[in-house]
């Protein structure tokens, strides 16, 4: 089972681009944390052996959040949520099993800990409603646990339990009413994005036209406003005159026939680079994508590493038979002796995994390239 539109990665797939190195660091952390917390108190486990057997179940556990929360992943598997929970709750078995025939309540519990950890780190990536239960489910499996090994207790029967679970109820409830603020949230921006969109666009669309017509007042008053002044100073119109206005027509011509023909994808990659499209095939994107390669591009550009006008990119149809079909290809260089990652592409690879089809990349030495299709 994968995301669905339920979750805030189904709706919002770029804001979980941002919160994957948050999930990565609490990732680590729940390797980390029981680690350190178990080997301060060693000498108080009856049967350290399970208590080494649960950090490694933890650590296992956090190697599978990792992968799972890939910026790359179209879909975080819902597999992964489960596999998570069933190892949390199996290494907070395991040390609960080292401290037999000893107080529980005598020693740190690290693993209510990590499990209230991995609610919090998934919230992201699951309903609120899947959450809950999750939460209830650790919770009852904690209360058991102690129910069967902290027989030995000195605390009074129930107030033991409560406090070891009081982590999961905590964080368990906190991600369900995270999930369901920022869903809900993403949804009114949705049903109000429309009127917003709209009520912008005419407010763009009035200061491109003020913005052009500026231009052209510009080209006029540094081209075409002199030569008249000439003439007027002259009064004649001369042979080198007409010449001069013949070279001036040409001019504004081929400047109002490059406004009329330059697309979109040519108008964003500027001066960065270059843009082959014969067919003019870039005017025929939907918005939404449309608005991902405009901001791949802009990344691009900004890149400090970036090689000046190395960037190349191609669109053509009919390559593989099916003129129906636009294949893009983007490629550019990246300067390797600047000491910088190129890792800052990565959330916009992913947003086009999402929106394309066919999407790959690679590199070739210093050479970056990326390719996906769409239908026209």
């Amino acid at each position: 089972m994968r995301a669905s539109g339920d979750t805030l990665q189904g709706l919002d797939r770029a804001s979980m681009f941002g919160a994957a190195p948050v999930v990565r660091v609490l990732a680590l952390a729940l390797i980390a944390y029981p680690a350190v917390v178990m080997a301060g108190q060693a000498t108080l486990y009856r049967y350290p052996q399970f208590a080494i057997w649960a950090v490694g179940t933890f650590a296992i556990s956090g190697v599978v959040l990792i992968w799972a929360s890939s910026p790359l992943r179209l879909h975080y598997p819902r597999g992964a949520f489960v596999v998570t929970m069933t190892l949390g709750v199996a290494a907070h078995i395991l040390e609960s099993a080292a401290m037999v025939q000893g107080d529980p309540t005598a020693v740190k519990h690290a693993s209510t800990v990590v499990l209230a950890t991995l609610l919090l780190a998934q919230s992201g990536y699951c309903t609120p409603r899947q959450l809950l239960v999750a939460t209830a489910t650790v919770t009852a499996a904690v209360w058991v646990t102690f129910a069967a090994f902290g027989t030995l207790s000195a605390t009074p029967p129930l107030v033991a339990p409560l406090m070891f679970s009081a982590p999961v109820l905590v964080f368990g409830t906190a991600a369900a009413a995270f999930a369901t603020v920022a869903i809900a949230a993403r949804r009114e921006w949705e049903s109000t994005a429309p009127q917003r969109a709209g009520v912008d666009s005419d407010e763009l669309a009035r200061g491109v036209a003020r913005a052009v017509q500026q231009d052209h007042v510009t080209l006029l008053n540094r081209e075409v406003t002199p030569l008249f002044q000439r003439a007027l100073q002259l009064g004649e119109v001369n042979e080198q005159l007409r010449a001069a206005a013949a070279e001036r027509s040409r001019l504004l011509r081929d400047v109002m026939v490059a406004e009329s023909n330059r697309t979109w994808l040519q108008a964003a990659v500027g001066q960065c680079g270059a843009v082959s499209d014969p067919d003019r095939l870039a005017i025929g994107l939907e918005p939404e994508k449309r608005a991902a390669v405009r901001a791949l591009i802009g990344q691009i550009c900004r890149h400090p590493q970036l090689v000046d006008g190395s960037l190349r990119i191609a669109l053509s149809s009919g390559a593989n038979g099916d003129s129906d079909v636009v294949d893009c290809s983007i490629e550019f260089s990246l300067d390797q002796t600047v000491p910088l990652a190129a890792s800052r592409l990565t959330p916009y690879y992913g947003m086009l995994r999402a929106l394309f089809d066919r999407f790959d990349y690679g590199t070739d030495g210093p050479v970056r390239w990326l390719k996906f299709s769409y239908a026209r």
